[in-house]
């Protein structure tokens, strides 16, 4: 099956979008086309989530960390992750 390509800004966006909606967030046979920041997800968050108690529930910033609350599930065949100079970086292979 052929996959649909997507930018890492639609990703974000539908990925925040189920977030502030409290839906269920699936991305099946898509292909993210650039890197998708951990910290770009926490910005679009911050901006799009107004309810304080909804973003306490999914933020909490305390002693210079950020936890973020989210359930990830990736299900692929492989995968790599590997953690550069304080990044995190997962490629879907």
């Amino acid at each position: 099956m052929e996959k649909k390509v997507i930018t890492n800004k639609e990703f974000i966006d539908r990925f925040v979008k189920c977030l502030k909606n409290g839906t269920k967030f699936e991305l099946k046979d898509y292909v993210v086309d650039g890197n998708v920041d951990i910290l770009e997800i926490y910005k679009k968050i911050k901006e799009e989530i107004k309810d304080k108690e909804k973003l306490k529930e999914l933020i909490e910033e305390k002693d210079d960390v950020i936890y973020v609350k989210i359930n990830i599930e990736i299900r692929s065949s492989s995968f790599r992750v590997t953690y550069i100079n304080d990044k995190l970086n997962i490629v879907i292979l």
